[in-house]
């Protein structure tokens, strides 16, 4: 089972042979584990719940937890990596003629529309913020991911460090606001759609202002200003 934050592709794969039947069953433990720990985590906080509380919830022994996962946090491993990696191939294959925050915006439409959250990203997000650990280490991906998009800016495309920096910075922002969007809206549109919208409405908010609301600030400013003798 694939986990994601921060994100996530699920392929599902019917397996029939008598070694895929035992494969299978050991997913299924998985599994239930993995279901059994969010609802403690969730429930408790993930600090306050011990590794043998999971097994005994889910009617397991300890051994059987760490025959599944090798620690009590391996249950929330999302497989950032293969995402992040997924998202900066994208980046590097787009057309160096394209301006940086084109690039970094489309690599990352592209990466929400071949993959949809886990229905339960939303308890993730929970669980992350109730321990200081998790949130080390989501800030620890976060670094990760920001040093490989500006790695690509900088040495790909010329841009400048500190440009590179700001681009990544806000680029990611938006891509860990529609994962929050979508969660919160319980899925109700693809990832992709909101993913797009929270890029829309950014970069709309950064557009110039007309030429009458510039107008209007300076006639503001010449009316509140004292008379010159």
């Amino acid at each position: 089972m694939r986990l994601t934050s921060h994100v996530r592709l699920g392929y599902h794969i019917r397996m029939e042979s008598a070694t895929a039947t035992g494969s299978t069953k050991r997913e299924r433990t998985r599994e239930l584990l993995r279901t059994t720990a969010l609802r403690l985590f969730d429930e408790r906080g993930f600090d306050a719940v011990t590794a043998e509380q999971i097994a005994s919830a889910a009617g397991m022994t300890r051994a059987t937890f760490f025959r599944a996962f090798p620690s009590k946090t391996a249950v929330l491993d999302r497989d950032d990596e293969r995402r992040r990696n997924a998202y900066l191939d994208l980046l590097r294959n787009r057309e160096h003629g394209e301006a940086e925050w084109v690039a970094l915006r489309e690599a990352a439409l592209e990466l929400a529309r071949v993959e949809e959250p886990a229905s339960d990203s939303d308890r993730y997000e929970r669980i992350i913020v109730s321990s200081t650990l998790l949130m080390g280490k989501a800030f620890q991906y976060r670094v990760a991911w920001l040093r490989g998009m500006e790695q690509i800016l900088r040495e790909d495309r010329g841009t400048s460090s500190d440009a590179a920096a700001v681009l990544a910075d806000v680029c990611l922002g938006l891509m860990e606001t529609g994962l929050r969007l979508h969660a919160a809206g319980h899925h109700s549109s693809t990832l992709f759609d909101t993913t797009a919208a929270v890029f829309a409405t950014a970069e709309h908010s950064l557009e110039p202002r007309p030429q009458q609301d510039k107008d209007a600030a300076l006639t503001s400013r010449s009316q509140t200003s004292p008379p010159q003798h």
